[in-house]
């Protein structure tokens, strides 16, 4: 019997061309990696080998619902707004790292206000205005300091 590299690759991973697929979601996502390797193609992971696509992520929440929607929508109150905030801000910083902002779909916190997440801190900011851009950028972005005062917090439950 012939024995190939295929064979020899650990079960959990599924062969597709030269690429391997990860049958199991690595925190709720599923990983795509070369050769079965420890290398993630995905930009906020990353092995020891590997240098981030972008050192900072930042998704900026745009969902619009319908207008009979029982839920609080982002896009409404100034997601896009936001968006053109962070882009002209980052922009204005000339900082030597890769970074991104970029829209976003609903983050599913949309209760709490207009919603972002920066990765790969795993940060949620919530309630975020267009006031509030400039001192995310210079605390979280600049100085890695999240922004306290907008941090998400899940909700606690007593008993």
């Amino acid at each position: 019997m012939r024995v190939t590299n295929a064979d020899l690759m650990p079960t959990r991973y599924k062969r597709v061309g030269d690429l391997s697929l990860c049958k199991k979601p690595m925190n709720g996502i599923i990983v795509r990696r070369e050769s079965c390797n420890e290398t993630s193609s995905i930009p906020y992971l990353r092995s020891m080998t590997e240098k981030l696509i972008y050192e900072k992520h930042i998704f900026i929440c745009t969902n619009q619902r319908v207008a009979t929607a029982t839920r609080r929508s982002c896009g409404d109150a100034h997601g896009m707004a936001i968006v053109d905030a962070f882009k002209k801000g980052l922009k204005a910083k000339n900082l030597n790292f890769p970074i991104r902002a970029q829209r976003a779909g609903c983050l599913d916190i949309c209760d709490f206000g207009q919603t972002i997440a920066v990765y790969p801190d795993g940060v949620f900011y919530v309630g975020v205005s267009v006031d509030d851009v400039d001192e995310i950028i210079e605390e979280h972005i600049v100085n890695n300091r999240p922004v306290e005062r907008l941090r998400f917090r899940r909700p606690t439950t007593n008993g």
